[in-house]
């Protein structure tokens, strides 16, 4: 498990779907692993359940995460 601390302008997109959310890194963001910890400035501490997608040119990933109560992270 690793902990990644990025600041929000390194998200592209995040969209509601149902307790989790799905999380587009902009291009320039290493994937995670499922079971890794992101940490951003001001969207909390987040869980990667899966990965949708990996990054590719000129795209970032997709990942499914689900927010981690404040006493997780």
């Amino acid at each position: 498990m690793r902990i990644l601390r990025l600041p929000d302008e390194h998200l592209a997109d995040l969209i509601a779907d149902g307790s989790t959310v799905i999380i587009t890194l902009r291009w320039h963001t290493r994937t995670p692993a499922p079971g890794d910890l992101v940490h951003l400035d001001t969207l909390g501490h987040w869980r990667v359940l899966e990965i949708l997608r990996r990054e590719r040119a000129g795209f970032g990933a997709d990942l499914r995460a689900s927010l981690l109560a404040h006493s997780d992270a």
